[in-house]
């Protein structure tokens, strides 16, 4: 017998059902509300403990009767296996697909296809029904390939399928078929309730039970037809069946009286749009409306979570609610969720968050994945890494993050770590290098094990199994992640606790999953990375469910998953256009107009789309229905991001069905309030925000209650918690500038230990660029990581060390005229031999890349010693002097300063100084990058480095003739279009030559430069003007001296005031996250130069 009970969502089912019952029964409810079945099932029975009520999901009846006839051992191939099945298929098929041939090995691909199967198989399909389809397009060329390429994947499944396991959606035909015979039914009866829908497979299950014992349907009763649907459809097999069938509704004595507007809304919301009842209720007066059902209105996500927080805890505070009496609906969790818990965190509400968790991210899932990539890909460190950071080995935290220090910065890979360490002697102490080899040499005698699995193991089926036990027994990862599940737990943890707990067995699943759809296969090399791509696909595809921690505490979910029980109030957020109701995906693998033909043809699965939008719409009204006292809505009018937002139709259907309902902002729009200040945390917040003038709308604010509820928050404070007050008062005056250091603390930082001061121009210029920045490089010194590489800073020194030499040679042997071309390549290449083999552990010795490099650098050091040959040739040069010092006891004298009775030395070493024959000078500084000159910059102290050489350098005998920088660079020539290759090669050659500078303008001095080596004809300037910079420049060494001395340690970085570059020197500066600077701080401001 099959009898159908139809009721509304004003409905009190449970009570009815429980109320009903006589004897043994089985209770079916859907998978996820068997928790909440059993807590009404007490609470109804008026029982401790259920003894003749069962509450099951039909799956889990299903397994009961497999068991009971002795095949609960099956070989059952879930949508985990079916989805690597697929990959497998899928990717041995590629070269024959056509139309799905570029999204082939696509995960999303692989997910659509094994949707389809899902609902091809729940839906009773047949491979004949998909090959009538095909045959009766005769128009659409591109969906008879699409369904000629489905077949073949479904039709090469099912032989992988045959006479080995079975498919987990064919598992309910398998038990359907013993429903008849089990022992399980007899004396029994069956209730079913919670469910929209039920797909064939289901209902025939339930029409087999039907034939005999009582079957006792609740059918959901809405605005949206599919009531209707699901009576139809069990009517029809009922009567193919021969089972009886009654009809009848729920009693009106169950109805959920007292909530005016709620049972308006429930029986009005959606009846006059798709209904052509008749209402028979009266519209609420406005207090009454407004007190039940509150719309608010947000600026965005953050002001929404915050306004419902708020909403809740005055919920609980003032109308005495328990969290369990209030559920949370949001749809968009995916990015709204961690803005909500956070929110709510704050707040102190305890919020569970029903959805599915993937194990992608879990701490099994990242050291088993990450534990293969490093065997089976040869030995990848970045994979070694991640396997360690999970800290489920036995190598302590500090060890870790030593060795992956100097792996990145030596550049440990590959078969490295199958050798010693021999990089890094210079920077590591003795002791500190043998932990490195011990904790090298742990690791890799713990995988080398793994390593002889997978040389040995002849099947993938041995090599699976052969994990698993060394996972167990070698790594021991089953008790180490219990171990971490129970201190989560014991930390407050609770949900990330049950993820660890859950997720080494769902991993193993997928390895035995994996075992169970290649577990014949051949074993090798080859193979591997099939099977390890086949893993991660699996993994992919699984979730586990949480159990919420508490019993007390708010559930937040969507719509289709979450089935609360009873509630008091319910929190709908996001009820934006496209989010509520959920749209299905417009996307797949059949277009819109691929559907249509679906439906016209009647297959079933043309109709999902349709059917799903029709769920997300019941799901609404009855969660919309459920609360008996409050209902909560709300949306936002943009995104996280700023992206304007439209509201949900649903917002309209309100203000049609309640035209006096009013729409309220957000808490925060509308300025302080009272109802944001709930928690001592919150009260902080906003006090703090207000202080600093970050008001919301400020002006919609009542001034004086504002001034009430700061005064009474921080008389709160002052009483309860001075400390954090105090604390919280510097924050709020916080304006980010430093305070100068004492002269004494300067003197301690800065100060040789004889008490005098000894600056370099390259640390006078960086003191000029951000005070902040100098206090922090020469007074903290903090240590800089430096990789094992030939990045720009290892070739620069390179480039320096190398011309330095060579030009050290050929002027102390006097080959400058002579030397050939040819004598030079060879020099640089001795030269660079002998520095590689030296600098930094044999750097650019290392592997075949830091030689190409060392190859570069040989082609631009010939050609830029070759430049530099010809400059002394042309010039009227006497003498040269490469990387002099002027520094105390030195050729060059350094420069000498008293400032407040403290002696200051600006000392250096200058590139390269020239002598001509009538004693004057010219400084050349080397840079490998692009820098010019700037007089204004020059005068102001940015760039001074040059002028303070020459003030170093000069004498009465020797007079300045000019300061210049010499950039070494490669060479690219760009020919295409050119008549003559060569003359254009030639030309940009030359210009190698040339000195950017300035250039005293008399002509004595241009001839010894000579002219044809000197830049833009703007950088010759007088005497005079030559002068007057060398003046300024002077002066700001003194004023720079004098500030360092007295302290200052100031976060006022500079910035050229015509670039385009709004961060200045910021923007390459290493120390951002120690001075924090920004413009919206009152004490930080750039200083703005010229240039």
């Amino acid at each position: 017998m099959l009898n159908l009970f139809m009721a509304r969502e004003c409905m009190n089912k449970e009570k009815f059902i429980y109320e009903n019952i006589k004897g043994k029964t089985y209770v079916l409810v859907p998978n996820q509300y068997t928790l909440v079945a059993e807590e009404q099932a007490l609470k109804y029975t008026c029982s401790a403990c259920l003894l003749d009520i069962e509450i099951l999901s039909l799956n889990r009846l299903g397994q009961r009767i497999m068991e009971e006839y002795g095949k609960e051992n099956i070989e059952i191939l879930d949508k985990y296996g079916r989805h690597m099945l697929l990959y497998k298929i899928i990717k041995s098929h590629k070269d024959e697909l056509e139309v799905f041939k570029a999204s082939a090995e696509q995960s999303g691909f692989i997910d659509m296809v094994n949707d389809f199967i899902a609902d091809f198989k729940q839906q009773d399909c047949s491979l004949d029904e998909l090959k009538y389809a095909i045959d009766s397009d005769s128009n659409s060329e591109l969906l008879s390939h699409k369904l000629h390429e489905l077949m073949l994947i479904i039709d090469e499944y099912e032989s992988e399928l045959e006479g080995r396991y079975i498919d987990s959606e064919d598992y309910i035909s398998m038990y359907v078929s013993l429903i008849g015979e089990s022992t399980l039914l007899d004396n029994h009866s069956v209730w079913v309730y919670g469910f929209d829908t039920l797909a064939p497979k289901s209902m025939d299950a339930l029409i087999e039970m039907a034939k005999r014992v009582d079957v006792n349907i609740m059918v959901n009763i809405s605005d949206f037809d599919l009531d209707n649907i699901l009576i139809a459809a069990l009517t029809s097999r009922a009567d193919s069946a021969g089972v009886a069938i009654s009809k009848e509704y729920v009693p009106d004595e169950y109805r959920a009286y007292g909530r005016e507007t709620l049972d308006y809304l429930e029986e009005n919301l959606f009846r006059t749009a798709l209904s052509s009842r008749e209402s028979v209720m009266k519209v609420p007066d406005e207090d009454t409306v407004n007190d039940e059902v509150r719309l608010v209105e947000c600026a965005n996500p953050f002001y929404e979570a915050e306004s419902a927080a708020s909403y809740i805890y005055e919920l609980i505070r003032d109308k005495g609610y328990r969290m369990n009496d209030i559920a949370v609906i949001c749809n968009d969790d995916s990015s709204r969720k961690p803005i909500i818990r956070r929110t709510f965190e704050e707040y102190g509400i305890p919020l569970f968050v029903d959805s599915r968790r993937t194990i992608t991210d879990s701490m099994a899932a990242r050291f088993i994945v990450s534990l293969l990539e490093f065997v089976l890909q040869g030995y990848r460190t970045s994979a070694l890494f991640v396997m360690l950071k999970t800290e489920l080995t036995s190598i302590e935290r500090e060890d870790i993050e030593m060795l992956e220090n100097y792996a990145r910065n030596y550049k440990i890979r590959g078969n490295m770590w199958t050798r010693a360490f021999k990089y890094g002697h210079f920077e590591y102490t003795e002791e500190e290098f043998e932990r490195l080899e011990s904790t090298r040499n742990y690791i890799m005698e713990q995988v080398a094990k793994l390593r002889e699995i997978a040389e040995s193991s002849g099947t993938v089926a041995e090599f699976v199994f052969d994990l698993i036990k060394i996972l167990e027994e070698e790594w021991e990862l089953p008790s180490r992640l219990q171990a971490v599940s129970e201190a989560q737990a014991e930390e407050g943890y609770n949900e990330e606790a049950q993820n660890t707990a859950q997720s080494y067995e769902a991993c193993v699943k997928i390895l035995e999953q994996l075992a169970a759809v290649l577990g014949d296969e051949t074993f090798d090399k080859t193979r591997s990375e099939e099977i390890l791509q086949l893993y991660k696909k699996g993994l992919e595809s699984v979730d586990i469910g949480i159990i919420p921690p508490a019993l007390d505490g708010i559930i937040m979910g969507s719509m289709i998953r979450t089935r609360p029980g009873p509630l008091k109030a319910m929190v709908v957020l996001a009820a934006n256009e496209g989010v509520l109701p959920m749209e299905p995906a417009s996307e797949g693998i059949f277009s819109v107009d691929e559907k249509e033909f679906f439906k016209e043809h009647n297959f079933p699965i043309g109709h999902l789309d349709e059917l799903k939008m029709t769920e997300e719409n019941v799901a609404m009204y009855r969660l919309i229905s459920k609360p008996y006292e409050r209902l909560y809505m709300s949306w936002s009018l943009s995104d996280s991001e700023g992206q304007d937002c439209k509201p949900s139709s649903l917002v309209d259907a309100f203000r049609s069905a309640l035209p006096s309902i009013k729409i309220h902002k957000d808490v925060i729009s509308s300025g302080l309030d009272i109802n944001v200040i709930n928690n001592p945390k919150t009260a902080m917040r906003h006090l703090l925000n207000y202080l600093k003038g970050r008001r919301s709308l400020e002006h919609l604010a009542d001034e004086k209650k504002a001034k009430m509820i700061t005064d009474s928050i921080i008389a709160w404070y002052r009483k309860n918690d001075p400390e954090t007050f105090d604390a919280a008062m510097n924050a709020a005056r916080d304006d980010n500038s430093a305070e100068p250091i004492s002269s004494v603390m300067a003197e301690r930082l800065f100060a040789r230990p004889h008490g005098d001061f000894s600056f370099s121009p390259t640390r006078i210029e960086s003191f000029n660029h951000c005070p902040f920045k100098h206090f922090v490089s020469y007074g903290l010194r903090p240590r800089e990581d430096r990789e094992f590489s030939g990045s720009s800073r290892e070739i620069g020194d390179i480039y320096h060390e190398c011309i330095m030499r060579v030009s050290k040679k050929l002027e102390t042997e006097g080959l400058w005229a002579s030397i050939t071309d040819e004598e030079i390549r060879n020099l640089v290449r001795a030269t660079l031999e002998e520095i590689a083999g030296d600098y930094r552990d044999g750097l650019f010795a290392s592997d075949g890349r830091e030689q190409y490099r060392l190859e570069r650098v040989a082609r631009v050091c010939s050609r830029v010693a070759g430049n530099l040959a010809e400059q002394i040739r042309l010039g009227k040069v006497e003498k040269s002097y490469f990387e002099e010092e002027f520094k105390r006891g030195k050729l060059f004298a350094p420069i000498e300063l008293e400032i407040d009775g403290k002696r200051i030395f600006i000392e250096g070493k200058i590139d390269r100084v020239d002598v001509f024959e009538g004693g004057d000078i010219r400084i050349i500084d080397y840079k490998t990058g692009s820098d010019k000159v700037d007089i204004e910059q020059m005068r102001c102290g940015y760039k001074m480095q040059l002028m303070v050489y020459m003030q170093g350098a000069k004498s009465e005998e020797r007079k300045p003739a000019g300061v210049f920088y010499y950039n070494i660079k490669d060479v690219s020539v760009n020919v295409e279009g050119s008549k003559d290759a060569s003359e254009v090669v030639d030309s940009e050659l030359k210009k190698g030559l040339i000195l950017n500078g300035l250039c005293i303008d008399e002509k004595d001095v241009i001839e010894e430069m000579p002219s044809s080596l000197l830049g833009s004809k703007k950088m010759i300037i007088t005497r005079d003007l030559f002068e007057s910079i060398e003046e300024d420049v002077c002066q700001s060494i003194h004023d720079i001296s004098e500030q360092i001395v007295a302290g200052d340690v100031s976060i006022s970085p500079t910035k050229k005031r015509t670039s385009s570059d709004n961060k200045g020197e910021c923007t390459y500066c290493s120390y951002n996250s120690i001075c924090r600077f920004d413009v919206t701080y009152r004490g930080n401001k750039y200083r703005e130069v010229d240039g």
